[in-house]
């Protein structure tokens, strides 16, 4: 009798754990997907974004033989390295952590309408992959954990997005509206000069009235002719443009005329780098550079005398 309970319990116990696998697996009116997309990036090569700062204007990503471009209706230039790779992640990783609605009508308490939201197209070549409308943003404070000095909590992020073809809204971790809803110059590469200081071997400055000179390396020493210079003021102006980004730009200037200012930097196993600087009058400048040569730099006095210093200032 006791062998005949234990087998119908045993049988029993499999029956339910059966059907736990195989509902588990169906989808209920409760749940939802882990991942909103789900695509093969190795494929993406063009993103369609209409920032609902830009009134909804397109800007195009687009891979243009292994870099990344973008253009609007009447510029195409570099786009700011390793961004369309981050937006791109930011997309395939969006989890929801709830359903907000399913309701059309309750849209606009979100800003995923049409208009309201910023809309996020992926595709590879033709076809479209992914079909995003990013609402607002959600901010929450989770206390920190232990005393930090300051106090105060965190502030966490949660961004409303649906896709294009569904009703659903959910809320998904993270800022996505900073990421995607900005003016296009936001998404430009602006990028000045990128060197390696200890590889610079000499920097040739030609300026107007033949008081141009050539700061070169001489041994542990940097020296003008034949004159030792100071080795930190060299050290201090070497540092300053190593790694030197602008944030405005001027589309406008059309460099029909030859720079007052030019710079030559010439690295170890390089070919030389160089930098122009325009004089616009009024102490306002355009500077550009061989390692980003499609973009003209808005600049001001203060930003021409600190790329090209008079050659006084390397002597003690």
């Amino acid at each position: 009798m006791n062998s005949k309970i234990l087998f119908a319990v045993f049988a029993g116990l499999l029956i339910v754990f059966a059907a736990v696998k195989f509902f588990g697996k169906r989808s209920s009116p409760g749940t939802f997907p882990e991942r909103l997309i789900e695509i093969d990036s190795s494929g993406v090569n063009r993103l369609l974004i209409n920032p609902k700062a830009e009134s909804g204007e397109t800007i195009e990503f687009f891979l243009d033989q292994g870099s990344w471009r973008i253009k609007n209706e009447t510029l195409e230039i570099p786009a700011a390295q390793g961004l369309a790779e981050s937006m791109l992640a930011e997309i395939m990783n969006m989890k929801p952590k709830r359903l907000a609605t399913k309701n059309s009508e309750k849209w606009s308490e979100f800003d995923a309408t049409d208009s309201a939201a910023t809309r996020v197209r992926v595709y590879s070549d033709q076809e479209l992959l992914a079909d995003v409308m990013i609402g607002r943003i959600s901010y929450s404070q989770a206390p920190q954990q232990g005393y930090q000095m300051g106090g105060g909590n965190q502030v966490r992020g949660s961004s409303y997005v649906r896709l294009n073809d569904q009703d659903e809204v959910y809320s998904v971790e993270g800022f996505l509206a900073v990421t995607f809803n900005r003016n296009f110059n936001s998404y430009r590469n602006k990028t000045f000069l990128r060197l390696t200081k200890d590889s610079i071997q000499s920097l040739e400055f030609i300026y107007p009235l033949d008081s141009g000179f050539v700061l070169k390396r001489v041994d542990t020493n940097w020296a003008v002719g034949n004159q030792i210079v100071d080795n930190e003021k060299v050290d201090a102006y070497l540092g300053k443009i190593v790694s030197k980004n602008f944030n405005d730009f001027n589309d406008e200037f059309k460099a029909d005329r030859g720079p007052e200012f030019r710079l030559i930097i010439n690295e170890k196993g390089k070919g030389p780098t160089t930098v122009q600087g325009f004089d616009l009058g009024n102490g306002q400048y355009v500077l550009n550079s061989s390692f980003n040569s499609e973009s003209m730099f808005e600049a001001r006095l203060s930003d021409r005398n600190s790329m090209f210093p008079a050659v006084a200032g390397f002597f003690e």
